[in-house]
């Protein structure tokens, strides 16, 4: 139903890739067979392609590429790029950015606090969007009889409601200062 409003097609389709939850064509969702996740695939990439389209996306995706360099390591484009050539497929600058930022979208934005505190403190803009976006699909949930997916999503959006309840604070995002011109001596 999410997916129909939004003049999608989901297919559930056999063969993706081990690791691959789904895949999009168009506008033609893939999703394994073999995800316990359904909703939740077509969610995040519906979130990614949103997030493409708006003004914010570079900010974004600069955003993700430097967290999960933090998170999975210094070297985790190469190896990310390196996956994807193990398997024929090889990847323009900018389509290594889109997997690296739906990859940090999956795995790491929408199961901890900390992930959507940090956005919130880079940019109270793309967490707000994403919130409301994460509003208007649990609109759909009723309280009674959820599934693990979409108690999860509601678990997201408690926290996205919560980080951007706490304010903004830039110092923790932002690097500490090495020096400071207070500090310097001029003889």
């Amino acid at each position: 139903r999410f997916a129909a409003q939004r003049g999608i097609e989901g297919r559930f389709v056999k063969g993706l890739p081990i690791g691959v939850n789904g895949a999009r064509k168009g506008n033609i969702i893939y999703i394994s067979e073999d995800t316990d996740r359904p909703f939740t695939t077509t969610f995040l990439h519906e979130l990614g392609h949103n997030l493409q389209k708006s003004k914010q996306w570079d900010a974004f995706a600069q955003f993700a590429e430097k967290q999960m360099a933090i998170l999975e390591g210094a070297d985790y484009a190469e190896k990310l790029a390196a996956r994807y050539a193990a398997q024929g497929k090889t990847l323009t600058a900018e389509k290594l950015r889109e997997e690296i930022t739906t990859h940090y979208i999956e795995e790491k934005l929408f199961t901890s606090q900390d992930a959507i505190d940090n956005l919130a403190r880079y940019n109270k803009s793309i967490a707000s969007k994403i919130y409301a976006f994460l509003r208007d699909i649990c609109s759909v949930f009723t309280d009674i009889g959820l599934t693990e997916e979409q108690k999860a999503l509601r678990k997201a959006e408690r926290m996205f409601g919560k980080a951007l309840a706490q304010g903004v604070d830039t110092s923790i995002v932002s690097p500490p200062l090495r020096y400071s011109i207070k500090s310097m001596r001029i003889d």
